[in-house]
């Protein structure tokens, strides 16, 4: 069968290796400054910086690195929120050659010391509000150099105050003059390394080269259909690689306005679109269902709305439609893949899979080859069979950071192993199953949680669902699901079950439901299985023995 079979899907404008050769994601930045050093780059909570100002503070931070002894090659932690002190941090570092290691502003000291000490951080840029967690892990680990700011700090709002051995970032503003040293930089660099989620175990360092990422940026554009006329929404976090691709780079290759909002809170976020006439937001679904809870309709200027990060609900399709007027285009990728390396093409709606009732990730997207293989051989399998999804492509990365473990278990024969169970039908649409590490085998059977969550989340009060297998006397394992209502509504556990009778087999549907208020994510808007995989839950008493397994009823 093809590697790309639904190629013919693909939109008329697409990058081609030699239009991005030779770019960096800097280079990007740069020629965005040139075309247009006046035009605004960054919204943000009541300051507009322009493409010159973002050019003359990246510089003066680059000086201030330079001065405490980072050098190319050289690892700079960025902890910040969505404010815009970090692209200028993050451009500071790679106009000396250095390397942009973005952190998850939600992890607590132990986990900051593992994530500097893995990637071997000389200088951390972190806000004040996380610098009780942030600075005793840096001090740990031989991090050298720490300065602190606060998310107004560019608004003039409130001075920061800093105790030894950390700096203001502000006097790294004012006192830097000159220039960096010019340093030479190859699209096959480290641009930054990101860390994964972590939620099946140790968070690992994928290492983004200029390429992966300039090659990204350039796949959203053509594949979102956007114009010079974009005005990007920042609701996703900066340090995850949504907000590095789709925000940033996206943002530099169309000169487009970035508005953030330092956190995600629905109502700021809604009022900063319509401020700024926002027409491009791409998010986690669990960020457009927060959307639709608060307002009954989205601000008219939105034209392009994508989601991503995990399984997008049918049934929230229609209402986002409803709530905008715009179609939701699914998008498929992971921190691997630099975002995207499958999507619906623009003008298209995604097929829905009649077996699991998924709804497809899309067809790979430019110069991406994809298959569903056997998990054990890897060879391909033919349409209609259920195997791992593997992709190689131009933005897949090389590997992760000083870890060769972990990249002789994600990569054979040049194929990223996604984790991903998936099947792809006759006409060349892939369907996200669930993750392999995540089948449940309840009595031999195996159940896959993202279908029966679908089955759970077509029930009208259900906002959202998480499946998990737990321990089970007579099965082995049961399945167990987490529900989280929509205001106003209240539900017994038997209704849900009762919901599931006709949707799935016997064995799929949930034999233990509790709900909760909300579910355990990660930034990207992930459910975070291993959580709930840990709450103690009582066992279903045994029911009589049986000689055969449960039927398929």
């Amino acid at each position: 069968m093809s590697l790309n079979p639904a190629s013919s899907l693909a939109p008329r404008r697409e990058p081609t290796a030699a239009g991005v050769a030779g770019l960096t994601a800097l280079e990007l930045f740069r020629r965005r400054v040139a075309a247009g050093p006046a035009r605004p780059l960054i919204h943000a909570r009541g300051v507009t910086l322009t493409a010159a100002d973002v050019d003359g503070l990246s510089r003066r931070v680059a000086c201030a690195l330079e001065q405490r002894g980072v050098e190319p090659g050289d690892r700079v932690g960025l902890l910040l929120q969505n404010d815009p002190q970090f692209p200028i941090a993050q451009l500071a570092a790679w106009r000396i050659g250095a390397i942009s290691v973005p952190l998850n502003p939600m992890l607590r000291t132990r986990e900051l010391e593992a994530q500097l000490g893995d990637s071997g951080c000389k200088v951390l840029i972190c806000l004040d509000e996380l610098a009780e967690a942030a600075i005793p892990a840096a001090l740990a680990v031989g991090v050298e150099h720490i300065a602190v700011t606060s998310a107004d700090e560019l608004a003039g709002v409130r001075p920061v105050r800093v105790a030894s051995p950390a700096e203001r970032f502000e006097d790294w503003l004012d006192t830097s003059a000159g220039d960096s040293r010019p340093v030479a930089c190859s699209p096959d660099d480290l641009a930054v390394i990101t860390f994964t989620s972590g939620t099946t175990g140790r968070a690992k360092g994928a290492c983004l080269s200029h390429a992966n990422i300039v090659w990204a940026a350039h796949v959203f554009r053509d594949w979102a259909d956007l114009d010079a006329d974009t005005v990007i929404l920042g609701a996703a976090p900066l340090f995850h690689v949504t907000g590095q691709v789709a925000y940033l780079a996206l943002g530099d290759l169309l000169a487009a306005p970035l508005i953030l909002d330092h956190r995600f809170e629905p109502r700021s976020q809604l009022a900063a679109a319509r401020r700024h006439d926002a027409t491009f937001l791409v998010a986690a679904v669990t960020a457009f269902q927060a959307l639709l809870a608060v307002s009954d309709r989205a601000p008219a200027s939105f034209t392009r709305l994508v989601s991503g990060a995990q399984a997008v609900p049918p049934a929230l399709i229609a209402e986002v439609e409803a709530w905008s007027g715009c179609y939701l285009q699914n998008i498929y990728g992971m921190t691997e893949t630099t975002s995207p390396c499958h999507a619906v093409p623009p003008g298209m709606r995604a097929p829905i899979d009649p077996a699991s009732g998924a709804l497809s990730v899309g067809v790979p997207v430019t110069a991406t080859e994809s298959i569903v293989a056997d998990q054990d051989t890897g060879a391909p399998l033919p349409a209609g069979q259920r195997g791992e999804i593997l992709v190689r492509g131009p933005q897949v990365v090389s590997g992760y950071w000083r870890r060769p473990d972990a990249d002789a278990e994600a990569f054979r024969d040049g194929w990223l192993r996604t984790g991903d169970l998936g099947v792809v039908d006759e006409d060349g649409w892939f369907y996200v199953v669930d993750r392999i590490k995540d089948i449940i085998n309840a009595s031999g059977y195996k159940v896959a949680p993202r279908e029966v969550e679908e089955a759970i989340q077509s029930h009208p009060a259900v906002r959202a669902a998480a499946v998990v297998g737990v321990s089970d006397q007579y099965r082995g394992e049961t399945v167990k699901a987490f529900v989280q209502l929509r205001e106003g509504f209240s539900l017994d556990p038997d209704e849900i079950v009762e919901h599931c009778q006709p949707l799935l087999a016997a064995y799929k549907r949930p034999r233990i439901v509790e709900f909760v208020d909300e579910l355990p994510m990660t930034a990207s808007g992930k459910v975070m299985r291993r959580e709930l995989r840990a709450e103690k839950a009582p066992e279903p008493a045994p029911p009589a023995p049986s000689s055969s397994p449960p039927q398929n009823d």
